[in-house]
């Protein structure tokens, strides 16, 4: 009893902090713990969740926007990945998307990556975060809001075998001015090949990767402070073949 009295008088800020640690599920279990405890997980800044067993079961992705709808925010770092061992129904698509949109209401999100080792078809929108500096996507289709302004914090992007359109990854290029990181990886367009203009004045690393006949274009107009540049053509699509 003394041990959890001890436990229970903890800081705010270490419960936190203890919490991040432990797999969701176990994070939301300590509600069980103390009253002090109940629904202390519901404050995580941080939130990853995958399509395994033994982080949420059957129903994953229900169960991702059950969890994300109960915090209360602020919500700095939300990862959401799915392995290629699980099977993903048809309409997750419609889920992940009300999930995406769902983020911007808990607080500013940071970080972004969402990974799928099974590639995804289905477009899914990316909602407009204005504090977000890192955006990670793999394995996805994805589009850009109507009347797309950008994320004007952005200071890392990759995209690694991501669906998008030529109009739609030179706006997001574009409209993030403040990039010091850049990864484009075997990215495709619906049909055209890839074409992409890039002028970012703080730009110190950029890696383009890709197919040689489905490349039109990465013409670097303007990069002053450009570092290290790996640029690599092959003449066979390895994306294809996961």
């Amino acid at each position: 009893m003394a041990d959890a009295d001890r436990f229970s008088s903890l800081p705010f800020e270490i419960k936190i902090h203890i919490l991040t640690h432990l797999r969701i599920k176990d994070a939301v279990r300590t509600s069980t713990l103390a009253r002090s405890w109940r629904d202390l997980w519901t404050h995580l800044p941080c939130l990853y969740l995958c399509n395994t067993q033994d982080t949420l079961g059957d129903n994953w992705i229900q169960r991702a926007y059950h969890l994300v709808s109960s915090l209360q925010g602020p919500l700095r770092w939300f990862q959401l990945a799915h392995f290629r061992d699980y099977l993903r129904p048809a309409d997750d698509s419609v889920f992940i998307q009300n999930l995406l949109d769902l983020l911007p209401q808990k607080g500013g999100v940071e970080m972004l990556d969402l990974f799928f080792e099974t590639h995804m078809d289905e477009a899914i929108r990316l909602p407009s975060f204005h504090s977000l500096y890192m955006l990670k996507l793999r394995g996805c289709h994805v589009g850009l809001p109507t009347g797309f302004q950008g994320f004007r914090r952005l200071k890392t992007l990759s995209m690694r075998t991501v669906g998008i359109s030529n109009d739609d990854l030179n706006l997001l290029v574009r409209t993030s001015s403040n990039l010091t990181s850049l990864v484009i990886s075997d990215c495709y367009t619906s049909g055209d090949p890839l074409s992409v203009d890039l002028s970012l004045p703080f730009m110190r690393h950029l890696e383009f990767r890709g197919v040689f006949t489905a490349v039109e274009k990465v013409l670097v107009v303007s990069a002053p402070h450009l570092k290290q540049a790996v640029i690599g053509l092959s003449h066979v699509d390895y994306s294809s073949q996961n």
